[in-house]
């Protein structure tokens, strides 16, 4: 179960922890000479990553297990991929 602490507080722990976690990822390519060029284009991208899926994301999904329980959102996990797909497809183009 969720510990007790506000929604927000848990989203920046698991925010923190995802980055300490892909910082020798990050390192790697680094030293393989991959770079980021921080242009306009790229910081709206980024932008748009931040908002929407990783921080609007996590908190309506943290809201509806909290509405509905974990035992009742657990079987929808099983749809993601399948809605993913679907919107790939609709949305981008993709085969």
């Amino acid at each position: 179960s969720r510990p007790n602490i506000h929604p927000i507080s848990l989203l920046a722990f698991m925010m923190g922890a995802g980055a300490i976690f892909l910082s020798p990822i990050y390192a790697a390519d680094v030293k393989m000479g991959a770079t980021f060029v921080p242009d306009l284009k790229a910081i709206l991208i980024l932008a748009y990553i931040i908002a929407f899926p990783s921080l609007v994301g996590y908190l309506f999904n943290n809201r509806g297990i909290e509405l509905i329980g974990p035992n009742r959102a657990a079987p929808f996990y099983q749809l993601i991929p399948i809605f993913g797909s679907a919107m790939a497809i609709i949305f981008l183009g993709e085969r």
